[in-house]
């Protein structure tokens, strides 16, 4: 369990691993965290690479983005999330040469009263969101504004492709 944690102008890289601002992979419970500043690798969230527990009230205003060569999952918070997302945020931009999403790059849980602001560009990559960029799992609650959102595949606003549900 992490709770009530900041991190401030980090700079974060890592090749080939899954790589996170604050972890590069979350099993248990994240509450009341954030970080700022710069977090690179693939695959790769501003503020966890992998999310298979619970995170709320969290955010990231960190700058994110996959190194030059290679290409996978990059989100403004959360590389991929596979469990549960709650009242969280991502404000920074978001570059990746795979799958790009402003809040979470690729999502089969769930993502509730969240949202992203960030710009958000993908290079190569399959899909491009300016919340979700791959959804498979539940979105409520939820938007992205503010970004631009650019790609050559799938590209959307809010989802860039849509195979799971997204409510209000």
């Amino acid at each position: 369990s992490v709770s009530n944690l900041g991190l401030t102008d980090i700079a974060i890289t890592g090749a080939g691993y899954i790589v996170g601002g604050l972890a590069g992979q979350n099993g248990g419970t994240i509450t009341n965290a954030y970080v700022t500043g710069s977090v690179q690798g693939a695959p790769v969230g501003g503020l966890v690479g992998k999310n298979t527990g619970t995170i709320t009230r969290s955010y990231s205003t960190a700058t994110v983005s996959q190194p030059a060569v290679g290409g996978d999952v990059v989100g403004g918070l959360v590389g991929e999330n596979t469990n549960e997302i709650t009242l969280s945020y991502a404000t920074g931009d978001v570059t990746g040469r795979g799958t790009a999403g402003g809040l979470v790059g690729k999502n089969s849980g769930s993502i509730a009263l969240s949202y992203a602001t960030g710009a958000v560009t993908g290079t190569i990559g399959t899909d491009v969101g300016g919340l979700v960029a791959d959804n498979a799992g539940a979105i409520s609650n939820s938007y992205a504004t503010g970004g631009a959102v650019s790609g050559n595949m799938s590209v959307g606003g809010l989802v860039g492709m849509n195979t799971g549900a997204i409510t209000q």
